[in-house]
């Protein structure tokens, strides 16, 4: 008999004695108690999968009733909250993604759902970036305005917003607005350090940090649309041009297809409709009081803005405060109301009035024009900063405002001049000089001396043919020519520097920044303000 037999008939012969045999030992065998901490868990397990699958046979049912979009059964492996991760903008610590409910869990009865949230909120996510509010309380306040219309309720919370459901809206509509890129045709830039927020990974944990990085905002022109902010090694020239070339092959950009670059002038960069804005109105108003010599008291009790290196116009506004307020100012409080009212005031608003860039070398000759009449001393001072700073005089900005004169034979002047250059055939990458300016020139196409400086065709022009040129000399035709209408300042990079400064501290991630950013400038694109119900706008 085999072994596997006789342990069977030991086994028999045992259980008729109240024993048990098992892998060969004998042992007593006796019934015990109820384990009744394992059946209440399988007990409520039970009874809570018995609950969902009422209550998704009942959403179903509406659904097929009310052909609601908005509601779809939870059993769908595809609309699994589970699934949801923790973006790099609006990352939490790990212990928050723990507090999503399992199945071994007891959840209450306010936690529980038997459908999700389906319908699309592209708005509420744009107004969210825009306002800088956290998923959290735009969803309570979302969820809440609902509630008040009467639309969810504990009986009915199909359309409840969490906040895992705004969160990935929001990523929708930034991954949108950041997929989706145009050709630059003029690439203006401007650039700060920024406080950033940035995600650093210790052993198996995520924490986050706040560094100093180095941001460069890119736009486009005309239009001033915002492109893109990039993050370059450091804030020296070499590493800025790099960053900016890099974006532009990594996206499929021919840098070579660039018809013009703006930025500041500043030692890293060296080689519109409406009313005034509240600080420019407060600067036409003093120069005017400077010059009466009659301040009224509203004009004097009104705050001039706060101090700032940056805002060289709140500057000369509080000059201008601090000087009609004085009735024995000194030499050089009245020296220097005398410039801002002069020269720096003029030039301020007819770069406002024309801010195109055929009339860039214009102002640069009312600068210089508007300063002799200045003392010596003063021109000591802001002769050489003029000078440096004077990159419409450079002969291909010449050029420009030249074959847009009003003036036929400088329109024709130009245009010869335009010919020449073309004509001779450079190779290499020229360097952009300031020519030496003529300050006492009488007309701005004498700034410079033409026969010493180089002169270049202008980029802006690329993209006319020389056979037109050289037909418009002939046929002596002073039609004005094709030019893309891109300002000569770059004040529209200024406040999407501010945007990006934002953004660092908001959110972590440099695509997610775009998104965030790209999202907040169509928000008020679409409303530009909601003070009352016929400011608010419909898509």
């Amino acid at each position: 008999m085999c072994s596997w037999k006789l342990w069977l008939c030991k086994a028999k012969q045992s259980a008729t004695s109240g024993t048990t045999l098992f892998a060969g030992t004998l042992r007593i065998m006796f019934i015990g108690s109820v384990d009744r901490v394992s059946s209440a868990k399988l007990k409520k397990h039970y009874d809570r999968k018995l609950k969902e699958d009422s209550r998704a046979k009942k959403a179903l049912k509406l659904d097929l009733i009310d052909q609601c979009p908005g509601v779809v059964d939870l059993n769908n492996d595809d609309s699994s909250d589970a699934e949801i991760g923790l973006d790099e903008d609006l990352s939490q610590t790990e212990a928050e993604s723990n507090t999503m409910i399992t199945d071994t869990e007891t959840p209450t009865s306010s936690k529980l759902s038997s459908s999700q949230m389906r319908r699309k909120l592209p708005k509420l996510a744009k107004i969210c970036d825009r306002f800088a509010v956290s998923d959290r309380v735009g969803a309570a306040v979302g969820t809440t305005v609902l509630e008040d219309f009467g639309i969810v309720s504990q009986t009915e919370a199909a359309n409840v917003i969490d906040r895992y459901k705004l969160r990935r809206e929001r990523k929708m509509a930034r991954d949108h607005l950041v997929d989706s890129t145009d050709a630059i045709q003029t690439l203006y830039f401007d650039g700060r350090k920024d406080k950033t927020i940035k995600l650093e990974k210790k052993g198996s944990c995520w924490y986050r940090n706040v560094v100093t990085e180095e941001h460069i905002t890119i736009l486009n022109k005309p239009g001033g649309k915002f492109i893109t902010h990039l993050a370059p090694k450091s804030s020296s020239a070499r590493d800025i041009a790099n960053c900016i070339y890099t974006y532009y092959d990594n996206n499929g950009h021919n840098i070579t297809n660039i018809l013009g670059i703006g930025c500041d002038g500043t030692a890293t960069n060296t080689g519109p409709a409406g009313e005034l804005s509240t600080d420019q109105r407060y600067l036409h108003e003093m120069c005017l009081s400077g010059m009466t010599g009659c301040c009224s008291e509203e004009l004097a009790r009104r705050n001039p803005g706060k101090m700032a290196h940056s805002r060289w116009l709140t500057t000369a506004n509080r000059i201008l405060r601090v000087y009609i307020s004085q009735q024995n100012p000194t030499h050089s409080l009245q020296m220097l109301a005398t410039y801002i009212m002069q020269v720096y005031a003029p030039v301020w608003f007819a770069i406002k009035s024309k801010p195109s860039c055929v009339d860039g070398t214009k102002h640069i000759w009312l600068t210089v024009n508007l300063s002799r009449s200045l003392p010596t001393e003063v021109k000591n001072i802001i002769d050489p900063v003029i000078q440096r700073n004077a990159y419409f005089a450079h002969p291909e900005n010449l050029l420009i405002a030249m074959v847009t004169d009003d003036r036929d034979h400088i329109k024709q002047l130009g245009l010869r001049r335009i010919l020449k250059a073309r004509q001779e055939q450079k190779t290499g990458i020229r360097k952009f000089c300031i020519p030496r300016l003529n300050f006492d020139s009488t007309d701005y196409v004498d700034l410079i001396n033409w026969q010493e400086a180089e002169v270049t065709a202008p980029p802006l022009l690329a993209n006319i043919p020389m056979s037109e040129i050289t037909s418009r000399i002939h046929d002596q035709n002073n039609i004005m020519l094709p030019i893309i209408q891109v300002p000569c300042h770059t004040q529209a990079v200024e406040r999407h520097v501010k945007l990006v400064t934002e953004a660092s501290q908001s959110v972590c991630g440099e695509r997610v920044r775009n998104g965030f950013i790209k999202n907040r400038i169509l928000s008020r694109q679409q409303m530009t303000a909601f003070n009352q119900k016929t400011d608010y706008r419909f898509d």
